[in-house]
């Protein structure tokens, strides 16, 4: 009897310690089980907070405008290049003349002037004979004359900044013409380019958009503005939804402004402003119909489009209201 009870003694406490020993074993997995499942689920959560962060969208937003800011801050670098070359040139002009007439004046100075430069001296009889028709409308006006009233055709500007040479042979790929004011004015393709040879050269089927458009935006630099609006064209029918797709109708424009087809110009410049109201290249394309309607000599169009700007556009930059008040002056509004 003692022994069947001392059995069940036993029994029990084996029993109780089991008992206790399943709640421990379970609240120690428990929580730990819990643990690894919440740091499975924590990574695709973290992954759609990335995706829908407004930040990140700003970020972006930021980055397009500063390429668009980059592009226009070129454009402009090319035509303080251009200003400036024209204004070396005229300085070198009058140097030229000076040193040019001192032999003809005295025998010291003709003297000087041959022991320091004898080529200029021994050249300079035969200089009008050389002379391009600008350089001889400014030797006949003389320097009482402003420099920059003497020649108002468009002037050619390298892409890295050096100058052609007055009246040079035909010109090759890589130039800009720009117009006093800096707008591009024409075309300088080489002539035995043709429009395929051109089209050839743009980025092949299946390219990226950024690819096509630095492509196309390169052309519009190289002064090939016939390649650049094929390329800009192409971007505009392929990615009209891109980010840079008010940038491409801009530049579309502006590479039908070189080769002189204002009209095809005004109608896509029209266009951008409607198309992509709410860009920032909306007010450039406005302003740039305006200079192009008076190219085309329809000044009272022009003006009114150049005076609307500011109304419509009220938050423009201190840079591009200046450039307004320079086409309009231009413009003779």
């Amino acid at each position: 009897m003692i022994m069947a009870l001392a059995k069940i003694g036993l029994l029990r406490v084996a029993l109780l310690t089991v008992a206790v020993s399943l709640p421990l074993g379970s609240a120690m997995a428990g929580p730990f089980s819990i643990f690894k499942r919440d740091k499975v689920e924590e990574q695709p959560s973290v992954q759609m907070v990335q995706a829908t962060d407004p930040r990140v969208a700003q970020l972006e937003e930021q980055v397009r405008r500063l390429n668009g800011t980059v592009e226009d801050l070129n454009f402009q670098i090319l035509q303080l290049q251009e200003q400036i070359r024209k204004q070396l040139e005229d300085m070198q002009f009058r140097l030229d003349q000076m040193e040019g007439n001192s032999p003809a004046q005295g025998d010291g100075q003709s003297g000087a002037l041959e022991t320091e430069a004898p080529a200029k001296a021994e050249a300079a009889p035969a200089a009008p004979t050389t002379l391009s028709p600008a350089e001889e409308a400014r030797a006949e006006l003389g320097d009482e004359v402003p420099m920059d009233a003497v020649e108002h055709s468009p002037r050619d500007v390298s892409v890295d900044g050096s100058s052609a040479e007055l009246g040079a042979q035909p010109r090759d790929l890589g130039n800009l013409t720009l117009d006093d004011m800096g707008n591009i004015r024409a075309s300088l393709n080489d002539p035995g380019q043709t429009d395929d040879t051109m089209v050839a050269s743009l980025p092949a089927e299946g390219a990226t958009p950024s690819a096509i458009y630095s492509e196309a935006y390169q052309r519009v630099l190289a002064g090939d503005y016939a390649s650049a609006e094929s390329g800009f064209r192409r971007f505009g029918e392929q990615y009209p939804d891109d980010p840079q797709a008010a940038d491409a109708q801009f530049w579309l424009g502006e590479s039908l402004r070189g080769q002189e087809r204002y009209a095809d110009a005004v109608e896509v410049f029209l266009d951008g402003t409607k198309t992509h109201a709410d860009s920032d290249k909306a007010p450039d394309m406005m302003l740039k119909l305006g200079v192009t309607l008076a190219a085309m000599g329809q000044r009272d169009v022009a003006c009114e489009t150049l005076h609307a700007i500011p109304d419509r556009y009220p938050d423009m930059s201190d840079a591009f209201r200046l450039r307004l008040k320079q086409e309009e002056a231009s413009a003779s509004c």
